[in-house]
């Protein structure tokens, strides 16, 4: 497998890009469903200037999802950030190791990856027209 179908399949895309207040509502609601202890950090970039309203510039969120019933099953991600909107989020995206194939990921990575990105799909389907 090729580095960019690996990055394709490390990403879970959204159907429709998301402001920072319901990322925090996403990740919420994989952490009860799966269920999985999701800690992350979240970093604001604002930019400020004399005789200028302040810029709400961009965020990102990176942290790290384990499951609660398996030791072994757990991975980092990051946001993945609109190229038009830096104020809102359009994917999720999993740690990528340089120089490894899909199948240097243990099982139970790979099975996380899968759990996430369908109640990610889940997710929106619930709030379809919301938001």
């Amino acid at each position: 497998m090729n580095e960019k179908n690996l990055i394709e399949r490390a990403t879970v895309e959204f159907p429709r890009p998301i402001d920072i207040d319901e990322m925090h509502a996403l990740l919420e609601y994989v952490s009860h469903r799966m269920p999985a202890r999701i800690n992350y950090s979240t970093t604001h970039h604002t930019v400020l200037m004399p005789d200028s309203p302040a810029d709400p510039g961009s965020f990102s969120i990176g942290g790290m999802i384990r499951k609660e019933e398996e030791a072994m099953a757990f991975d980092q991600f990051e946001t993945v950030c609109s190229s038009t909107d830096y104020q809102k989020a359009i994917g999720l995206r999993f740690n990528i190791v340089p120089g490894w194939e899909e199948s240097d990921y243990r099982p139970e990575v790979a099975k996380l990856r899968d759990d996430t990105r369908e109640l990610i799909g889940l997710y929106f389907k619930c709030r379809k027209g919301k938001k």
